[in-house]
Order: structure tokens, then sequence, then C-alpha cells
């Protein structure tokens, strides 16, 4: 069956070609045809989907620029009721054929199988199988155009290990902005459950069961594609304000349990000097909950870096994302499964140690050789 892959993009765009789209943002399926060709050109920045319908989503409310996907998935998905500004340009990229793979070592079923598929040509049976599922147009008897080439199998070379330094950047920014907001919103949490009047405290008690009891990824889904389509979110900022509203639940019962640790004779020292609440919090209470938090806060930003990696659902190309890109160019896991794990292990080591040695200047138990 000869198929092709159809450029999609928005009514209102000049772009008739796929090199229209220079500098833009184009979206396709991972590891597809579509995806090869478009990798091609260097002048495109290519985004990664799981799915059919949600790149036509995205183009939808311009998150791209345009959708290269097989012409039965466009006009199932792409150019329909559901996405009234979306157009699929009538000129094809390329052409090719699907076809079915199976084992080297049976020879006679593949020929079984061509036999067939041959004799249901001839008499007409694969045409009325196509017609009925509405699969059959005019690129089934003109093949013209249609591209047939071996795969090729790369390397673990500069290239591709260039490309797993920028992920693990992006790896890294997600996690330290996520937690940059995770950290001041856990604290104003705990501070309301712990201090606050019996309203605010069910509220805090409220948001952190809902973001503890709910998954991540459902999270991720829900910010992504309600939130972030009312008000249009990048995927890196979805990704940022998912993780850190998050790990805000988690880092707020670590907090409070910092705050309760603290002996009550601290506050009252704090009210024999003169302190207001504000004052007592700021100065007193808040520095040494925090100097009891550092271990278990240390521990959340390690678990962070890794859980960062299940952004890739909403296009972001991380470390775990580019580890499964390089797998199927290689056609292998062996070798971009150890420079993944490498690379994390180079961010959350450092990380570690970092947090060791802060636990050992704040140590006041006369022996920081334990920490």
């Amino acid at each position: 069956m000869i198929y092709a892959e159809t450029l999609a993009v928005r009514k209102d765009s000049d772009a008739r070609y796929l090199f229209d789209l220079a500098g833009k943002r184009v979206a396709t399926l991972n590891q597809t045809y579509a995806w090869d060709l478009l990798n091609m050109i260097r002048t495109i920045s290519v985004v990664s989907y799981e799915g059919n319908d949600e790149p036509y989503d995205d183009l939808e409310h311009g998150r791209v620029d345009g959708v290269l996907l097989d012409n039965i998935i466009a006009e199932r998905f792409g150019c329909v009721a559901k996405h009234p500004n979306v157009m699929c340009l009538k000129d094809d990229v390329s052409r090719g054929a699907y076809a079915a793979g199976i084992r080297q070592s049976y020879p006679e079923l593949g020929r079984a199988i061509d036999a067939a598929i041959e004799a249901m040509r001839q008499d007409g049976e694969l045409e009325r199988i196509l017609r009925k599922a509405n699969l059959w147009d005019f690129r089934q008897t003109d093949q013209r155009g249609v591209s047939v080439s071996d795969p090729v199998v790369k390397t673990f070379d500069w290239d591709m290990f260039g490309d797993f330094v920028a992920a693990a950047i992006v790896t890294l920014e997600i996690s330290a902005l996520g937690f940059l907001l995770a950290v001041p919103l856990g604290v104003a949490l705990a501070i309301s459950r712990v201090y606050g009047p019996a309203w605010l405290r069910g509220a805090a008690r409220g948001y952190i069961e809902l973001f503890r009891g709910t998954p991540v990824l459902l999270q991720l889904y829900v910010m992504y594609y309600t939130l972030g389509y009312v008000i249009l979110l990048s995927p890196m900022t979805v990704a940022v304000l998912t993780l850190g509203l998050n790990y805000g639940a988690y880092e707020a019962e670590v907090y409070r349990g910092a705050l309760l640790a603290i002996p009550r004779g601290q506050s009252e020292a704090a009210k024999a000097l003169g302190l207001g609440p504000w004052q007592t919090l700021r100065h007193v209470l808040i520095p040494q909950a925090l100097r009891i938090a550092l271990p278990p806060m240390t521990n959340d930003f390690v678990s962070l870096l890794k859980d960062s990696s299940i952004v890739s659902i909403i296009t972001v190309i991380e470390l775990t994302k580019r580890m499964t890109i390089a797998a199927v160019e290689l056609r292998g896991y062996l070798v971009p499964g150890i420079a993944c794990a490498l690379f994390y292990l180079l961010l959350s080591v450092p990380l570690s140690e970092l947090a060791r040695r802060l636990e050992r200047r704040l140590a006041r138990d006369q022996r920081p050789h334990a920490l």
C-alpha cells in the first residue's frame, strides 16, 4: 500500500511547502519516516509526539507551525471538523510503501505473504478491502515518487554525545526551576498548616493531598492540554510548573515536620525578647527548620531530577527521551542506556556532595564526621 507524507499548517499560514517552515517548529511522531525527513532539514525544529491527535491540537493552538505525518493520519486526525483552523496541503512531501516485517529465519512465510498479496492485487480483492476501509486513492495506481531506502544505523559519535549534553542541560534546567518553585511554596504551605487559622490549614491540607494523591503524569496532561490551552504555555513552562506544584506538596510535609521538631522553648525565648509572630518565624524558626530539613530536601531534589524524565510526554526532549531516540537510531539500548545513566549520575552526585558539605557546615552536634 502506498502512502504519502502530508504537511498540515494553520489556515492563516503562508507556508505551502516544507521548506517554507525553515526556522519553525514542525511536529511529527517519533522514529517515523516523517521524523527522518524532518531531521534532514537542519533549519527546522522537530517536535516529537507520542500520539496521533496531540500534534494537531498543538498546531490548532499555535504551539507548533506545522505537522508532517502519513496522509492516513492527517485525513483522520488533522483535517477534520475538530480542527477547523488546520488545513492539509495537497502536494505530497514524499511517498513510501507500507511493508510487513517477518523474521529472516522464515523465508517461506515471506514468499507466501508476497504471493497472497499479489493474488489479491490481481483479482481486485486488495482494492475492495482498501476501498471499504476508505484507504484507496490515486496513489495506489501511481507509484511515482515512492521512496525506498535501506535504514541507516548510526553510531554513538560526538554529534550524539552533544545531543545528550543538550538533553542533560534541559533536565537540569527543569529540575532546578521546578525546585526553586517547590521550596517557597512548600514553606508557605507548612506555615499555613502549623500556624494558620482553621480555614487556611484546611486549604493547605487539601492542596497537599490533591497533589500527593494524584499521579504527576495526570497533572502534566491536565496542565498541558487544559490550562495550557486557556493560557498558552510552552512545554517547558508547563513542565516546570507541574513539577514545582507537585513537589511543593511534598516539601510542605518536610518543612512541617521540621517546624514541629523545633523545641517550644525557642518560640518562648523569642517572645521574651519581644519578637512578634512573623519575626519569630523569619529569624528563629524557619532558619532552624531549613537546617533540619536539608537532608530530605536533597533527597527530594534528586528525586525531582529523575522524575523530570516524565515530561517527555509533552514533547520536551530531556535525558530519558534522548536515550530512547538514540536507542532506535543505534538499534540497541545498551550504549544509550549507559550514557543516560552516567549523565544522571554526573548531575545528581555533585548535588548530593554539596548537600553533605552544607550539612557539615550547619552541624551543631559536634559529630560532623557522621554526616
